[in-house]
């Protein structure tokens, strides 16, 4: 039986669709997929897929990002056009920081971080999931990269507030949707607490 995503939430039009953390590390460690390519265009597409994967920023944020935009002392970002043209501040993980401090020596401060197009983002990201071998992967853009992000924060107990801070909500409630149903951990706990002979609750 062909195993899901991190799981969905049929009763609401947003659907949200989660990798599983293995994906997660087979996209983050994929060799570029791009065999001809110029090396700078393969750290340039490892920066886009690590930003969106840690940061959880959406795919208009990220395209319209500045190399001044991101501070890279502090492990941050800042996002000047969020939906709404709404401004936040975004975090950054070090192993991220460590290979952006890479990819942007040298660069005009002012100019995109990423250098293309929302569709050619969207586009790369696709690539690299199926090169990675990601499950599902025809479903695999950057709005599900950011699902991703989001799900992963509330499965390892991050609150909910910080995370609608970091992902540009104005309402908790649009947040709380990351809340989802995991099959897969929900029959864990179950075979848990009922399946195991040993420690049933009830004979």
């Amino acid at each position: 039986m062909r195993r899901l995503p991190i799981i969905l939430r049929e009763d609401s039009k947003l659907r949200i669709f989660a990798l599983r953390e293995d994906d997660v590390q087979k996209l983050l460690t994929v060799e570029n997929v791009e065999k001809y390519r110029l090396n700078r265009t393969s750290m340039r597409n490892k920066v886009l897929i690590r930003v969106l994967l840690v940061t959880g920023v959406r795919l208009t944020e990220i395209s319209n990002l500045r190399i001044e935009d991101i501070d890279l002392e502090n492990g941050v970002a800042y996002v000047w056009h969020g939906k709404g043209r709404k401004q936040r501040t975004v975090l950054i993980d070090p192993d991220t920081i460590t290979l952006l401090k890479t990819y942007c020596q040298g660069r005009d401060p002012e100019s995109s971080l990423i250098g293309l197009k929302p569709r050619q983002i969207g586009y790369v990201v696709k690539q690299y999931a199926k090169a990675a071998g990601v499950r599902w992967a025809e479903h695999v853009s950057p709005h599900r990269l950011r699902d991703t992000f989001a799900v992963h924060w509330v499965r390892h107990q991050g609150d909910l507030e910080s995370l609608r801070r970091l992902l540009g909500h104005n309402s908790l409630a649009t947040t709380q949707r990351y809340l989802v149903f995991d099959f897969d951990e929900v029959k864990a706990q179950y075979d848990r607490i009922f399946g195991h002979k040993e420690k049933r609750l009830y004979e």
